[in-house]
């Protein structure tokens, strides 16, 4: 799931591997790699990323896409275009009132792998606002390195994100190489998938759905036990409070499916 077909991964050593999952780090130099080592035309990957670029204009004509830069003012032509600029490019900062009067060091998530927090003997105590994806990699780094660490979050929200348990089943190392074969993915269904006579038969009858229900339910009930909010013994004080408040799985009536099951 994390490589490329014309070039294979090579797997960290086992003692940085759990299940199948290993640090970032080895991603991003495998990335590296790549841009290095594939060569078209005479001009490597990287080559032919172009940063510091501010589009101005986008229009197609005669069925090519014509893209102005601002400042440079060079001219691409091309017969496709993606538009993938990301939701992170440039951090919200949330409004913190005394700001100037804190001495501690405040980092946006973006910052984060880029810091010297985690290695910091000064810094013993963390404190991450926001209950996403972000928030809770911060927090378990930070956690795993030895730092005391307060994780804030709204009353008015959802609590934090809900996580899988990693233990996979059958031949599968870990839960999301399990979730995404193509029997097990069409319990949650996609507008990008093509549909099937298994995915009609789940979430288009009355049992199919009863049947996905109970699977999803089941699922959301194994993780919050394999967690253990209420029971685990050891933990810090106010750790029964990261159990999320919304189940692992919401239902919606999206894009015409009919009690449509999502997991979050």
């Amino acid at each position: 799931m994390a490589e490329f077909s014309d070039d294979p991964l090579e797997l960290p050593p086992g003692d940085q591997t759990y299940r199948g999952f290993f640090p970032a780090r080895y991603i991003t130099k495998y990335l590296e790699g790549y841009l290095d080592s594939h060569m078209y035309c005479g001009k490597t990957l990287r080559d032919r990323v172009l940063l510091g670029h501010k589009v101005t204009s986008a229009v197609k004509d005669a069925g090519k896409w014509t893209v102005l830069c601002g400042a440079s003012e060079e001219i691409f032509v091309a017969r496709r275009l993606v538009v993938a600029s990301g939701l992170t490019s440039k951090p919200h900062q949330p409004l913190l009132p005394n700001r100037a009067a804190f001495s501690g060091e405040i980092l946006h998530h973006k910052e984060f792998g880029r810091s010297s927090l985690l290695n910091n003997p000064r810094v013993s105590t963390v404190a991450v606002r926001g209950g996403g994806k972000s928030a809770a990699d911060v927090v378990y780094a930070c956690a795993k390195a030895g730092k005391s660490v307060s994780w804030i979050l709204r009353e008015n929200g959802c609590g934090p994100a809900s996580h899988i348990r990693p233990a996979g089943r059958g031949p599968y190392q870990n839960s999301i190489s399990m979730f995404n074969t193509r029997i097990s993915s069409a319990f949650s269904p996609s507008i990008f998938a093509s549909q099937s006579g298994w995915s009609w038969l789940l979430h288009g009858t009355y049992l199919g759905r009863k049947f996905v229900d109970w699977v999803w339910t089941s699922a959301d009930r194994q993780n919050r036990s394999y967690a253990g909010y209420q029971t685990r013994q050891g933990c810090g004080i106010g750790f029964e409070l990261l159990e999320p408040d919304t189940p692992y799985v919401m239902h919606l009536d999206l894009f015409g499916w009919k009690n449509t099951s999502l997991v979050v």
